[in-house]
């Protein structure tokens, strides 16, 4: 029994991140509905801004970013969006995945 107890603190960080990580994923399942909820309110109101009312996205860069997500290159696209426009991570990831749809 005592040759456990040094793997004992191991077990529980596993335990506690495991905990942690499923609290995440519901988290993130449940937000993203949330988000497909209101983006499908906005589009019923017709008051769905678009990323081109927030952003100054030249014709060209607009173009080949459309281009890279179409090619499945869609890192690079949100690389190349957020080199463009200043957008953080997540903003540009958002409408890197909206152009995949």
């Amino acid at each position: 029994m005592k040759e456990l107890i040094p793997y004992i603190p191991v077990l529980a960080l596993l335990v506690l991140w495991f905990l942690q990580y499923t609290e995440t994923s519901k988290l993130k399942r449940i937000s993203e509905d949330q988000q497909r909820q209101l983006d499908k309110l906005y589009r019923l109101l017709g008051k769905e801004e678009s990323f081109d009312d927030r952003v100054d996205l030249p014709g060209e860069t607009k173009q080949r970013i459309g281009e890279l997500a179409r090619e499945g290159r869609k890192i690079q696209a949100i690389k190349e969006l957020r080199d463009a426009t200043g957008l953080g991570l997540k903003e540009a990831k958002d409408y890197v995945d909206r152009l995949c749809r």
